[in-house]
């Protein structure tokens, strides 16, 4: 149980009455101005959490692929590409105790790069030196 003291009114009996039923009469739009940007919050943090995962980068890249691979049961792939510096994107997820991992990377490889490494230090939110996004708290 909480317990507030309050200050009593300086003003008359009446007045503070008045001034009680014109604040009951804004309340619905207050809690409708309130429930508006409630809503706004939760989308605006759900876009954030898509974008702290990675995931929305796997919707984005759609243009300029220019290979395409998949690994083996080793996690080993290959692809022939043009020799010069370009972005890798890649993403994998896991089951762990019912619940789906999901992993992001999202790195720069210089053309003289002939063995990609994709690890848990170098995934799109560690900020590690080749990663293309730094996120920031």
């Amino acid at each position: 149980m909480h317990i507030l003291a309050l200050e009593a009114g300086k003003k008359d009996t009446k007045e503070e009455e008045n001034d009680f039923n014109e604040n009951i009469k804004t309340l619905p739009a207050k809690e409708a101005k309130y429930e508006k940007a409630s809503n706004d919050l939760n989308i605006v943090k759900k876009e954030y959490n898509l974008f702290q995962k990675g995931s929305f980068i796997a919707d984005c890249v759609t243009t300029d692929i220019i290979a395409k691979a998949t690994t083996n049961a080793d996690g080993q792939f290959s692809m022939i590409v043009p020799n010069q510096k370009m972005a890798l994107f890649a993403s994998s997820s896991r089951n762990v105790l019912g619940d789906t991992e999901d992993y992001y990377w999202l790195i720069w490889v210089d053309k003289e790069e002939k063995h990609i490494m994709f690890s848990n230090n170098n995934t799109y939110e560690t900020q590690c030196p080749t990663c293309i996004v730094k996120l920031t708290n």
